[in-house]
């Protein structure tokens, strides 16, 4: 079912890697699991669908401090990049981020280490959310 698109991942980190003096072999055991055991081919899409909303989240962060940039725009400037505030009920600091839409949404520092290290519950006793 996933062959072809192993197969078109196979080549493509051999592309990349053949400009590199010592290639990464270690992508080769995961490409041989998901082969050989459906089961763990699952266990991956479970892993990417539940690490989404907390990439995506850190990534929006990431872009606006790092380029200064309004995520997924190609150059629109963001306003007070960098810019964090300290949350008083934690002590934890937050940042406030345009979207592309122009709506914004605060990322705090706290409720993003929660989620990346799979907590249930964020700063103020709550279930994590996005730009939470």
């Amino acid at each position: 079912m996933y062959a072809k698109r192993i197969a078109r991942e196979r080549e493509r980190i051999e592309k990349v890697q053949s400009h590199v003096g010592i290639p990464d072999r270690s992508y080769d055991a995961c490409f041989a699991a998901v082969e050989t055991d459906p089961e763990f081919g699952k266990q991956i899409r479970v892993a990417l669908a539940a690490s989404e909303d907390v990439y995506r989240e850190v990534e929006t962060l990431r872009v606006t401090m790092a380029k200064h940039e309004v995520p997924k725009t190609k150059g629109m400037r963001a306003q007070g990049a960098g810019y964090g505030r300290i949350d008083l009920s934690s002590g934890s600091i937050y940042w406030m981020v345009v979207l592309k839409d122009g709506s914004s949404t605060i990322i705090s520092r706290r409720s993003l280490a929660d989620r990346l290290r799979g907590d249930t519950e964020s700063d103020n006793g709550e279930p994590p959310e996005l730009g939470s």
